[in-house]
């Protein structure tokens, strides 16, 4: 064993591998060469090796069993003993010499604290649980009362715990179901107000279109009846209508009784300017009473409408025809005087030529 006896460390670990095991031994020396303490060569050389697993015996069997005893003896006393001090007692007993067994007798009265230690330390353990034990009991006889009434209640508060968890769980279900039921009876609710809201923009807008459509339907009815009072005033006024009784023209009469007509008596007349060719000096259509045409103009023209009242005869104008005695000449009645009509009849003429 030249790599332990060289080595202190390894010397060291291989004195106490009885004690701490021979797999704790070389895990130690694997930790140490590790550390750089041994190196790779003398770790290699102690794994070929063969060590020992116990000193060698060079004392007899019957001292070795005396001197364990004298050892265990003193380490009875309890009293703190050197390793000199135990050795020159054994051998002042004994009358044997141990300066070549010192490492005998120092790792046996190692082993042997060890031993007695844990044997103390038991005792101890022992100790403190019959004193634990004893002092439980002892409480638990002082307290047994609290102790049932702590124990019922940490019973009855596993059952409210589990009662609470059932209870939680089921509330949490009623609420889903209701919130589902809630949920739906809101979507429908707010399914119904959309309706209700559509049906009423609906209703709303037929309204509206029914009130424009009869403002439309008024509006057209008013302007047909504008149109129609205007286009009948149009043809009363346009001459188609006349105001007297028309005379046949002059050249569709024979020669022979073309003098010879005599005009009809004339109801009482006052004339209302128009655009139709009418003469300004004897009232009548196309001149067939007097041979002046250029007198005659649309812009000055007239129309006789039959009065209630005799008019006032007026002073014969100037002429230059001769007054003819066999066709009297007829006076012009009084006039009213009239703005010329452009576009249309005007509002004031629509009431006097509605009564024509």
């Amino acid at each position: 064993m030249d790599v332990v006896e060289h080595n202190l460390a390894l010397r060291e670990l291989w004195k106490r591998k009885g004690e701490y095991g021979l797999h704790f031994v070389l895990d130690e020396i694997h930790t140490l060469r590790q550390l750089g303490l041994v190196s790779d060569d003398e770790y290699m050389r102690l794994m070929r090796q063969t060590p020992a697993t116990t000193p060698t015996k060079s004392l007899p069997d019957e001292l070795q069993a005396a001197l364990d005893d004298r050892i265990s003896a003193l380490l009875d006393a309890q009293t703190y003993f050197p390793l000199d001090q135990i050795q020159a007692v054994l051998e002042s007993e004994f009358q044997i010499s141990l300066l070549s067994h010192k490492e005998w007798l120092q790792h046996t009265i190692f082993r042997q604290s060890k031993v007695k230690l844990q044997k103390i330390n038991h005792a101890a353990a022992l100790a403190r649980a019959s004193a634990g034990a004893s002092v439980l009991q002892a409480a638990y006889r002082r307290h047994r009362v609290s102790f049932l009434h702590n124990a019922r209640a940490r019973r009855t508060a596993a059952l409210e715990a589990a009662n609470n968890v059932a209870r939680r769980a089921i509330d949490n279900y009623a609420l889903d179901v209701i919130g589902r039921f809630l949920l739906r009876r809101m979507w429908r609710q707010r399914f119904r107000k959309a309706l209700r809201i559509v049906r009423s923009l609906l209703r709303r807008r037929y309204v509206q279109r029914e009130r424009a459509l009869q403002i439309v339907r008024r509006f057209c009815c008013r302007v047909l009846a504008l149109r129609r009072a205007e286009a009948a005033r149009r043809k009363l006024s346009s001459g188609l209508v006349p105001m007297r009784p028309r005379t046949k023209k002059p050249h569709t009469l024979p020669a022979v009784t073309r003098s010879a007509v005599v005009a009809p008596a004339l109801p009482p007349v006052k004339l209302i300017k128009r655009y139709d060719r009418i003469c300004s000096t004897c009232a009548s259509p196309h001149h067939t009473q007097c041979r002046r045409p250029s007198l005659s103009s649309p812009m000055k023209s007239w129309i006789a409408v039959p009065t209630l009242y005799p008019t006032k005869p007026s002073r014969p104008k100037q002429s230059n025809q001769e007054a003819s005695a066999e066709r009297p000449q007829p006076t012009k009645p009084s006039t009213v005087h009239l703005p010329a009509l452009r576009s249309g009849v005007p509002r004031p003429m629509k009431r006097a030529v509605s009564q024509l």
